[in-house]
């Protein structure tokens, strides 16, 4: 018999071949659309851990920044991923840049594929402002004992070698009338002594640029009953310890409690106050009276509406010393101004709020 010859056999291998072709390209089509969507998740998750840090680092601001050397660089770790990064820039006393960075694993040729986003911001601070009008303002008479003295000029405070150089000094004592001040033999006031009517406005006790007692008050870091107390600085586990007892670290060096020297609470004692010794730094708030029964450091701003009554006891004070009642500073005291200390404890209570800008940079090895 003659064979037949026909083209069923290769209609069905170029079907079979087309077939073929086209489940590889449905397969390679499907799984291209799960590596983009695999990215664009990656994409999103990233940008939106970014985002959640800064906001985080903005709303949750860490005072201690508040204190960094103009050009320094902070770095932390995010607040919902310890993989992210936060990086804090100081641009001037007021001014900060945020940026933080989130790096999330996508679906990108190689083991190291990642999808990357960096939000930023720029953070401006609202420090309280003093109306120190000289190293002390009293809106009534001052006595100023025997071996007691008031410096207006401009002096860091003992062992900070990061102030800036003194520009200005101020007066030494500064009250609404003259013969206000009442200094002793032996006592030493080193600059003048001037006259000035905000010196008994109630408003210089009570008003703080932006903030005021009360708002201060509301964000107080320590709220202290009568006394008599003796603040000590204390430190768990590298961080300052804040409570009744505690009340940050003047000092630096040989000595201090290192976790403590960049904060600056702030400490309110709303029915009076009377300490028996001890040493802090911040801005204290004295609602009443301040009684001094022993030797007491401080570096920052004190506050009394009430009178000082530190004929006992001695307060060595750099900063500045607002007293709306007047009072005694008594034998050993010392209060030196210093625009390093009333700054630093500005700038380590002041509020941080974000003008928000939005960049972003992906990277995908």
């Amino acid at each position: 018999m003659r064979s037949r010859r026909g083209a069923a056999l290769a209609v069905v291998l170029v079907a079979l071949v087309v077939v073929a072709a086209l489940g590889a390209g449905a397969a390679l089509a499907a799984r291209e659309s799960n590596r983009s969507a695999s990215d664009d998740l990656a994409r999103v998750r990233a940008e939106s851990r970014a985002w959640g840090s800064l906001e985080h680092a903005v709303r949750e601001w860490d005072r201690r920044r508040s204190v960094l050397a103009v050009g320094a660089v902070d770095s932390g770790v995010g607040a919902a991923d310890p993989r992210d990064v936060v990086r804090v820039v100081r641009l001037d006393r007021t001014r900060f840049l945020v940026e933080a960075s989130a790096r999330e694993r996508s679906a990108a040729p190689g083991a190291a594929g990642q999808a990357e986003r960096t939000a930023s911001s720029f953070v401006r601070l609202a420090p309280p402002t003093v109306a120190a009008l000289a190293a002390i303002t009293s809106g009534g008479t001052l006595s100023v004992l025997d071996h007691a003295a008031v410096d207006g000029r401009d002096v860091p405070p003992p062992g900070w070698t990061d102030c800036a150089t003194p520009t200005s000094d101020t007066a030494a004592v500064a009250t609404a009338a003259a013969g206000a001040v009442r200094p002793a033999p032996q006592s030493t006031i080193g600059g003048a002594l001037k006259q000035h009517s905000a010196a008994a406005d109630t408003a210089s006790y009570a008003a703080f640029g932006a903030d005021d007692w009360a708002t201060l008050a509301v964000r107080a870091d320590v709220v202290v009953a009568s006394g008599p107390s003796v603040p000590t600085p204390r430190a768990s586990a590298s961080t300052c310890v804040l409570d009744v007892d505690a009340w940050s670290e003047p000092m630096r060096g040989g000595g201090a409690v290192g976790a403590c020297t960049t904060t600056f609470p702030i400490v309110v004692a709303p029915n009076g106050l009377a300490l028996d010794g001890g040493r802090g730094q911040g801005m204290l708030l004295v609602n009443g009276d301040l009684v001094l029964n022993g030797s007491v450091t401080y570096a920052g701003v004190i506050v009394v509406r009430g009178a000082l009554r530190a004929d006992v006891g001695a307060l060595r004070l750099h900063g500045a010393l607002l007293v709306q009642g007047g009072g005694a500073l008594g034998a050993g005291s010392l209060v030196q101004f210093s625009r390093c200390a009333i700054e630093r404890a500005m700038d380590g209570i002041a509020r941080a709020s974000a003008a928000r800008r939005h960049s972003w940079a992906e990277v995908t090895r």
